[in-house]
């Protein structure tokens, strides 16, 4: 059920009911530089360079991290791989 995948801290994008996935902007990451210094991390994103606290397809970018990014969907902090297709 939607609710109690709400109370997680963040869920994954394998996680999202599929109602919700079909919701989801088309996100394309074209590149992905994680650094220790959150001011050195950044994505190209469908065509534009953000940071965190940049809106991606309508999404407040919160977290570039390692492997991943969080974006907040439908008030979701949702994790989103940046390598392999989704």
């Amino acid at each position: 059920p939607v609710a109690s995948v709400r109370t997680l801290e963040r869920i994954e994008l394998e996680d999202l009911p599929d109602e919700a996935r079909r919701r989801l902007p088309g996100i394309v990451i074209s590149s992905h530089i994680h650094a220790d210094d959150p001011m050195e991390r950044t994505i190209i994103a469908n065509g534009v360079t953000l940071r965190e606290g940049s809106v991606l397809a309508g999404l407040p970018l919160r977290e570039i991290r390692e492997d991943s990014i969080v974006v907040e969907f439908e008030s979701w902090p949702l994790e989103i791989p940046v390598f392999g297709e989704w």
